[in-house]
């Protein structure tokens, strides 16, 4: 084992351009955020070079050097560096920069959790260097990084296939939940609405209904503030805001009460069907529907259960829930405290405008086919990543060997 700090050359810390822009323009480049650089955004603002303009290529280490993710590492796409980033600048006569990046993010928790800094956390350059890492040969060093990289590609391509039926999806739900759609896939016709005073068209047979109306239990559940109290490897499952994803509830690493408290969380226990929605925190309106084969579970205090009654269908209750329209509606309802947050209050008295339950189950058939093909895709994802994890911490630590001979075969 090395330390870092004997390969890093030189640290870049990025800086603000003197013009940032919110769109794209000629001759301007992206300015790097941790959202865009992770893959879960656009950039927000784009840049014109400048004497004080840091631009960079795809393949960089950064380091988010301050701020509250302060610590994490990202690998570059070209762009502007924020000035909240450091490049870090390595010896590539020794080291293959691909397997440093690699290397680095096997080592982000220790640097995250020795962030400096009373008020806003910074990275701090000392720890940097006294990081150790593993140095192979540069082949194996580069045959490592090759080797993650497939893993990577093969994510990012599954990626690709999930953000496409993501669109299909979201356009269909658009059609089918406001009726403009029939569930057989032809397009209503002008003479089969009829005109609500809020609403506008409304296809003939719909209806309006308050979410009281149209259900049987509207709570939230209760999170265990017990002395004494611990998580259990079984027991009542503990399904918490974080669990629940856009369309689907994530138990991938359970946590479990004891069957004791079963009694203390009676008012808040889940029933197969059960349409879950967070109301706080900065997920607040995700929503999946609670489908899962267990005896007895149990959410907290930052999840609405919504319970639809026996006239209306849980599966198109937890799309219309999920719907953009829906959404921008529900946010307009919000409370502004120390956090955002939907009150039970809200989801009784929130408007839906739904047909029959046999056209709800029709619905929801048809927006099934595009689900299940996300979930799939969610499923493999997450077993590359597995893959990927199980990689990293085999060999970037030399406890499994590339050894020359596949290197050199590779390279033929």
């Amino acid at each position: 084992m090395e330390k870092v700090g004997k390969y890093i050359t030189n640290y870049i810390k990025g800086k603000t351009p003197k013009v940032l822009l919110s769109t794209e323009e000629a001759d301007s480049l992206p300015y790097l955020s941790p959202d865009y650089l992770r893959g879960v955004a656009a950039p927000e603002f784009y840049a014109k070079q400048d004497s004080k303009s840091i631009v960079i290529d795809d393949g960089e280490v950064i380091v988010l050097w301050d701020g509250s993710n302060a610590g994490e590492i990202l690998i570059s796409k070209k762009g502007v560096l924020a000035s909240t980033m450091t490049m870090l600048q390595i010896d590539e006569t020794q080291i293959d920069k691909a397997y440093f990046g690699y290397s680095f993010q096997n080592l982000e928790y220790i640097l995250k959790a020795k962030t400096a800094g009373s008020g806003i956390p910074h990275a701090d350059k000392g720890v940097v260097s006294k990081l150790e890492f593993y140095k192979p040969s540069l082949p194996e060093q580069t045959a490592i990084a090759a080797m993650l990289s497939k893993v990577d590609e093969a994510i990012a391509a599954v990626q690709a296939g999930i953000d496409a039926a993501e669109r299909l999806k979201k356009s269909l739900m658009q059609n089918l939940l406001t009726g403009r759609m029939k569930p057989d896939g032809t397009l209503r016709k002008e003479d089969e609405f009829y005109v609500d005073e809020k609403f506008g068209k409304v296809p003939k047979g719909w209806e309006v209904k308050k979410g009281i109306e149209i259900t049987s239990k509207i709570t939230k559940g209760q999170s265990p503030k017990w002395q004494g109290f611990e998580y259990q490897n079984e027991g009542i499952l503990f399904v918490t805001s974080e669990n629940i994803r856009d369309g689907y509830i994530d138990v991938s690493e359970p946590k479990y009460l004891p069957l004791e408290f079963n009694n203390k969380i009676k008012n808040s226990q889940l029933a197969k069907g059960d349409v879950l929605i967070n109301i706080v925190g900065a997920s607040i309106g995700r929503c999946a529907i609670f489908d899962l084969d267990v005896e007895c579970a149990n959410t907290n205090q930052a999840v609405c259960v919504f319970r639809p009654n026996d006239e209306n269908d849980s599966a198109f209750l937890s799309y219309y829930l999920q719907d953009e329209t829906t959404q921008k509606r529900l946010f307009r309802t919000q409370v502004e405290t120390a956090r955002a947050n939907l009150s039970l209050g809200d989801f009784r008295k929130f408007k839906f405008v739904i047909p029959k339950k046999e056209e709800q189950v029709r619905i929801a058939a048809k927006i099934n086919q595009f689900n299940k093909t996300i979930l799939d895709r969610v499923n493999k994802i997450t077993s590359l990543e597995r893959l990927k994890k199980s990689l990293m911490q085999n060999l970037l630590t030399g406890r499994v060997r590339v050894i020359e001979k596949m290197i050199i075969d590779d390279n033929q």
